[in-house]
């Protein structure tokens, strides 16, 4: 069994478990689901809030310590652009 067919119904689940999560804060927040979703506006920021988590599972991306940037960040040129930017928030 390949290791990636393993992993995606994980990743799944917590994709949508604490996109679901954050929404029922702000559903609990706003005093329930039927006072939420009796607004437009909100029915449709939840609706599409599921709908980026779902384009998230199909992005792909990763957090792993071999991404290229992690050994990267101590060279000249990463030191250098570090300090244009502070200078420029400066």
């Amino acid at each position: 069994m390949d290791r990636r067919t393993v992993v995606s119904p994980v990743r799944l689940m917590l994709i949508f478990g604490t996109t679901a999560g954050y929404l029922g804060l702000a559903v609990l927040g706003w005093g329930g689901v039927r006072a939420f979703f009796s607004h437009p506006a909100l029915l449709a920021l939840a609706i599409s809030t599921f709908a980026l988590s779902g384009a998230a599972f199909f992005a792909g991306g990763s957090l792993s310590r071999t991404f290229p940037s992690f050994e990267l960040s101590g060279c000249f040129y990463w030191g250098r652009a570090n300090y244009v930017v502070i200078t420029f928030f400066e």
